[in-house]
């Protein structure tokens, strides 16, 4: 699968197929003793970095076009040096993949819980909804861009429904790491604190017996019933939410951090 290296492509889900960078075909090309051929390998390679946004340490996230197409290439390109960065220093398993929404790219984190089906994962992606890329008159993008938001919780891959979800063990991650035993916030994280509640009956129940449980209001957030029927997969937690004027850096830097804490959940002792 021929991609460009700064738009790598996850092939997680795809057995026998293998990346390949234009960058890697044309500076093969562009060995060749034919003149022709050496010639437009040469002067493609010089075209490429052109088509892509550049994007650093520096950029800002909101400094985006204010075109459908260039906004989104922007929010890709800025997720890939993301998750770019992620295969220098995480130490676990780490990916860039296509949120299950549709639009959104995510740069995500997870470690397996021991002992049972769950994952503890760290996701980031774009605040806006991908319902809202639409332009809007007198709203330019890097206006309406929400920042970065992280969903820190577990998950659980491979079945079509969210009643298997283990919303006590979810409790059970954050008590002591991010909350104390009456919900306040320990670890000083931008955590959003607005209610979750979980749309599907299922959900929204289990959701309400950890909340009469202790828990805070706002632990719960992610996807559920519906996400789990489409796409065999679950997540549920909390979401930290970065200024939208954050640069990359800044980003990789709370990224770097998390890292500690989904580490750090995977220890959490099993419940009876």
């Amino acid at each position: 699968m021929l991609h460009l290296a700064g738009l790598p492509l996850n092939l997680r889900a795809s057995p026998g197929w293998n990346a390949l960078t234009w960058e890697a075909v044309l500076a093969a090309y562009a060995a060749s003793e034919h003149p022709w051929v050496q010639a437009t390998a040469s002067a493609w390679l010089q075209k490429l970095p052109s088509l892509v946004p550049h994007v650093d340490g520096s950029t800002v996230w909101n400094g985006v076009p204010d075109t459908p197409a260039g906004f989104e290439l922007a929010l890709r390109s800025r997720t890939a040096w993301i998750a770019n960065r992620m295969a220098e220093w995480c130490t676990i398993e780490h990916s860039l993949e296509m949120s299950s929404g549709g639009g959104a790219w995510v740069a995500a984190m997870r470690a397996p819980m021991p002992g049972t089906d769950h994952v503890v994962i760290a996701e980031v992606q774009e605040g806006l909804d991908a319902r809202e890329w639409r332009p809007v008159g007198g709203r330019p993008y890097s206006e309406r861009i929400r920042g970065p938001v992280v969903l820190v919780g577990l998950a659980r891959f491979g079945a079509a429904t969210s009643e298997g979800f283990d919303w006590a063990l979810l409790q059970r991650v954050f008590s002591g790491r991010v909350v104390d035993n009456s919900g306040a916030i320990l670890d000083g994280r931008p955590w959003s604190m607005t209610p979750a509640n979980p749309r599907h009956e299922v959900d929204r129940e289990n959701w309400q017996a950890i909340v009469a449980a202790g828990a805070p209001r706002w632990l719960g957030k992610g996807y559920g019933m519906a996400t789990a029927k489409t796409h065999r997969v679950c997540a549920f937690g909390a979401r930290l939410e970065l200024p939208a004027g954050s640069t990359l850096a800044e980003i990789d830097d709370q990224l770097r951090r998390l890292e500690v804490l989904v580490v750090e959940m995977t220890r959490t002792t099993l419940g009876p």
